[in-house]
């Protein structure tokens, strides 16, 4: 029993750090207006092996958890995440494209049965998923630095990385006096989302810290920062930005205060490494970066013109499916009921809407934003009612660095890799707020 719970924490650990990388088998593709979208690919990811790895690993601890009594909140997120898969399974009954639909909810399900393994394990506890999610950014960090280095990003099928060429149109780019500056991509299919991971990463490698009084921890967790540090800047992602300064800004005014001395020092010198190594990276490609911030570059304005306008099409696919606001047009198929709304596009017009709550409202409809709405609330309130405490503030730190993500992009919906990083950090955040801290 004992080589097995090893082998099990193994592979946990593994999962952690694969998350990041998108090595994948292409199951099918969907086209949408005479192309494939991305949008409609089923794949599947290396993760999802681990995942379901880990869980028939711990059948036995599984089989326990229904015998066992469990804290509230972890039986109201376990409620409310399996409503929502019992909706989008569902929804592939009246679904534009039911593989995708189906997809998701085997997903969703796989996800659903990690967090019960997780908080089965009662020896586990939240400074290992932080620690594992931080440190598994390590990686794909150093690999966004060398795409920045070569303006290149090389393909890699074992990877699962794709090429990118700034000089070719489509490519992540920003636009400046010098010419067309290729944004970090790292191991993730988009800068937007190796941006966000950053983000995430550097909040919760901060916690790990003074979660931990093992030095080379401490240590280990300071290189990540540096690492994502300069990542997060180089991805070019003004969400990440915003996302990281909430934050780090929320645990600099609102956490430090109440913790000890020596444990704050440890904590502000990861903090440290991370944003001093953003500063010095902001300002040695300060010449790209600064055309993020408003002014009039013809390619950041078209990108705010497109957000804006998403919000239209989003009302416009909302008041077309209006009699299955109940349950949503289903999962993943906000693309492909757009372009019955608006036909005659090109494929890469239709976009999701950038925003998590608009676009799970339209795909799982009242019920499956409802069922989200618990669980989120079932992760966070243990944190709430201990507000006064530094755990519980650290819980929502976390919590108040997803907010901007989930504002202003839809990757926390559509990417597998955020679903399984979303998934661990409700446990995470939960497991702060409560006793088991």
């Amino acid at each position: 029993m004992q080589v097995l719970n090893s082998v099990r924490l193994a592979a946990l650990g593994l999962l952690l750090v694969a998350l990041p990388w998108q090595t994948h088998l292409l199951l099918q593709e969907t086209i949408l207006s005479a192309a494939a979208t991305p949008f409609g690919a089923v794949r599947l990811y290396a993760f999802d092996l681990l995942a379901a790895l880990v869980v028939l690993l711990s059948w036995v601890e599984l089989r326990r958890a229904w015998q066992s009594q469990r804290d509230r909140w972890e039986l109201w997120l376990l409620r409310g995440l399996g409503v929502l898969v019992a909706v989008v399974a569902l929804g592939s009954i009246w679904a534009l494209e039911p593989a995708l639909a189906l997809a998701m909810a085997a997903r969703l399900a796989l996800i659903w049965l990690l967090i019960v393994v997780l908080i089965t394990d009662l020896s586990l506890k939240p400074f290992w998923l932080l620690a594992g999610l931080a440190v598994g950014m390590v990686a794909p960090s150093v690999f966004a630095w060398m795409q920045s280095i070569w303006q290149l990003v090389p393909a890699s099928t074992w990877l699962g990385v794709a090429a990118q060429d700034p000089a070719i149109p489509g490519t992540a780019v920003l636009l400046h006096e010098g010419g067309r500056w290729l944004r970090a991509y790292g191991s993730l299919s988009h800068p937007n989302i190796m941006g966000g991971m950053a983000a995430i990463g550097l909040v919760a490698a901060v916690i790990a810290s003074v979660r931990t009084s093992v030095r080379w921890q401490q240590v280990a967790l300071g290189f990540s920062s540096v690492a994502m540090g300069g990542a997060l800047v180089l991805s070019g992602s003004r969400s990440a930005w915003i996302a990281a300064a909430v934050g780090l800004g929320w645990l600099h005014v609102l956490v430090w205060p109440r913790v000890a001395d020596h444990v704050r020092v440890v904590g502000q010198v990861v903090f440290l490494c991370g944003a001093l190594t953003a500063l010095t990276v902001g300002v040695v490609v300060r010449g790209p970066l600064q055309t993020r911030l408003p002014g009039d570059n013809q390619l950041e304005e078209r990108s705010v013109e497109e957000r804006v306008s998403q919000w239209s099409e989003a009302r416009s696919v909302a008041q077309e499916h209006l009699p299955l606001l109940l349950g949503g047009v289903g999962a993943g198929q906000y693309v492909f009921a757009l372009e019955q709304v608006m036909p005659g596009q090109e494929m890469w017009d239709y976009q999701p809407v950038h925003s998590v709550p608009w676009l799970v409202l339209l795909e799982t409809g009242l019920v499956g934003a409802g069922a989200l709405i618990v669980a989120l609330g079932a992760a966070i309130m243990p944190a709430s009612k201990r507000w006064q405490t530094a755990q519980g503030r650290m819980a929502l730190a976390l919590v108040a660095a997803l907010v901007p993500l989930a504002l202003f992009d839809h990757y926390m919906w559509t990417q597998p890799t955020m679903l399984y990083t979303i998934g661990v950090l409700l446990v995470a955040i939960g497991m702060l707020g409560s006793t088991r801290s």
